[in-house]
């Protein structure tokens, strides 16, 4: 018996011991959620004495999860929708929306495709079409993160059948240019620094920078199809020679420009010097074997993206953070090497091994970020904004980049098919890439640094003011935005809240309101002449002609509202 009542006490704590470490192994498995970052954040605020600002408006939660999940505004049919649901898990469900939208993969092309390119001006421009393929249908698709860095390291054959050749087309095969970006943007390590000299801030040697030059030292790039005269792909292949070296200066002489002979003499002596001090491949500082017949680029991605390389994956969940707040965790962020985050550094571990255990999903940190208590906070305070900003305990209030003001003011107006869409990309320059450069060259910076305080500047004003752009888009017709608002309801009232919402996501206070109305009421009585007047177009049929003249006139002083709205810091920026 005695024997026996021990081992019938001794089931039910074994069972129970099981279960706790069973429990145990699972709570060490569990996927971090939404409420885990609010608290780890909650916590650094409670020991800072800090009280966070309340929750964002449903139309302010609205307006900046579209942007920063697809770079766009929502429709006036997407706003008006969302703020007349009553579903309490309306927000969550937009974000799962979004997230499925073709519109993010587009937005997350362009934000990796402008870091890729860093500003740089390509002398060969080649069609774009599979280029953005790739990277569109690798977003939307969830491709593993560190899979796509992979490829994009490694990428090899025809350009215009490998959208992954973007990064070394983009670079034209150069091996510092390429050290540079891909240690940069995928190891948050600012190589550039020790590229011609030791770093004299820190442990790293000019032979580390060549080192992981000397893995893209055997890349060629040659011209491979033409149509009629203009070159529409290369083709990219790797040597089975050539080594890394240290060029005089530390810069590789460029060969274009200068003379045969010239041309002749540099190769000479850049092959002597390969054959005499050629640089070893390395990796942060480690030298590293590369077999005969090992493709170098691969050996370095695999490097790269390896589970051991945890600045891999604590670089990509910064970057994250950073896109959806504004501001790293670790700024700036791409110099995070050796570098903790301080007080944010639990949240930044639990981030990026959330990335690895998710497979390298993105978007599951955007999906969870999104879902936080701390990104739904609104921009609105009476305290200093940057001080609450900089502890994620407010919005922050950002610019937005010149390609998502660009097409905010083409969905917004919808003026002339909205220039034919963002969807519609062109294989060579079209309207809306020229348009572009303009935007670039008044809302853009000059190193393409993420923009962390509120500012504006006379050319961005101007532009926004007296630009024929502006105008184009504004321009009245049936199928714009403002047409429809003249079609849908002969409401004034109607009129001024559905051209608010169409700009802003938002309804108009009633001080706006009365001002808005009161304006209207001064251009009906012939008081004050319409700010902006634009053409009605050549019409054939007489009576179409007089429909849209009447609608046209109609238009023009709702056409000055949204005008003034697109000129606020409301519209201009994400918030």
């Amino acid at each position: 018996m005695p024997k026996n009542r021990s081992i019938r006490f001794a089931l039910p704590i074994l069972l129970s011991l099981y279960a706790i470490s069973i429990s145990q192994a699972r709570a060490e498995e569990q996927d971090l959620s939404s409420s885990d970052i609010d608290r780890m954040v909650q916590s650094i605020w409670k020991s800072k004495g800090i009280e966070p600002v309340g929750p964002a408006s449903a139309s302010e939660y609205l307006r900046r999860v579209y942007f920063d999940l697809t770079g766009l505004p929502p429709s006036l049919d997407e706003t008006e929708s969302f703020l007349q649901s009553t579903d309490p898990d309306k927000r969550s469900k937009l974000v799962s929306e979004l997230l499925s939208d073709p519109a993010y993969g587009a937005h997350r092309a362009d934000v990796l495709m402008g870091e890729i390119i860093e500003g740089r001006i390509l002398n060969r421009r080649l069609p774009e079409e599979s280029f953005r393929k790739y990277f569109e249908s690798s977003f939307n698709q969830d491709k593993p993160y560190d899979q796509m860095v992979r490829e994009l390291i490694s990428a090899s054959g025809d350009s215009a059948e490998n959208g992954a050749t973007y990064l070394v087309v983009t670079h034209q095969a150069n091996p510092e240019d390429m050290t540079g970006t891909v240690t940069r943007l995928f190891n948050g390590t600012q190589y550039r620094c020790f590229q011609c000299h030791d770093d004299k801030f820190g442990d790293w040697k000019q032979t580390d920078f060549w080192g992981t030059a000397a893995f893209f030292a055997r890349t060629d790039i040659r011209p491979n199809e033409r149509m009629e005269n203009r070159l529409v792909s290369v083709l990219i292949q790797d040597r089975k020679n050539g080594e890394g070296v240290i060029p005089e200066g530390g810069v590789t002489p460029a060969l274009n420009g200068l003379s045969k002979e010239e041309r002749k003499k540099t190769r000479r002596q850049m092959l002597m010097e390969e054959r005499k001090n050629p640089v070893a491949p390395s990796f942060l500082g480690e030298p590293v074997r590369v077999g005969k017949n090992e493709n170098r680029r691969e050996v370095l991605a695999k490097l790269m993206t390896s589970p051991e390389n945890e600045l891999f994956a604590r670089s990509a969940a910064n970057r994250v953070w950073a896109d959806m707040f504004g501001k790293g965790l670790i700024e700036p962020v791409d110099d995070i090497y050796d570098k903790d985050a301080g007080e944010w550094e639990p949240l930044l571990d639990s981030l990026a091994k959330e990335l690895v255990r998710s497979g390298h999903s993105l978007k599951t940190l955007y999906r969870l970020i999104a879902n936080t208590q701390t990104y739904q906070l609104t921009s609105e305070s009476d305290e200093d904004s940057e001080d609450l900003a900089s502890v994620f305990a407010r919005s922050r209030m950002r610019a937005h980049a010149p390609e998502v003001l660009l097409d905010s003011i083409l969905m917004t107006t919808q003026g002339e098919e909205a220039f034919q869409k963002r969807q519609q990309k062109m294989d060579s320059k079209g309207p809306r890439d020229r348009i572009l450069e303009k935007f670039t060259f008044a809302f853009g910076n000059d190193e393409g640094s993420r923009v962390l305080s509120f500012e504006a500047t006379i050319p961005q004003a101007l532009m926004m003011m007296n630009d024929p752009i502006i105008e184009r888009a504004l321009k009245p017709t049936p199928d714009s935005s403002l047409g429809r608002v003249v079609r849908e309801t002969a409401n004034p009232r109607e009129r001024v809240r559905l051209v608010y919402l169409s700009a802003l996501s938002r309804e108009p206070l009633e001080g706006e309101m009365n001002d808005a109305l009161a304006y209207l009421r001064e251009v009906e009585g012939g008081r004050q002449a319409p700010l902006l007047v634009a053409d009605s177009g050549d019409r054939s049929d007489r009576r179409s002609k007089k429909r849209f003249q009447r609608m046209n006139k109609q238009m023009e002083p709702y056409q000055d509202l949204l005008w003034a709205l697109m000129n606020t810091s409301e519209f201009l920026y994400n918030h």
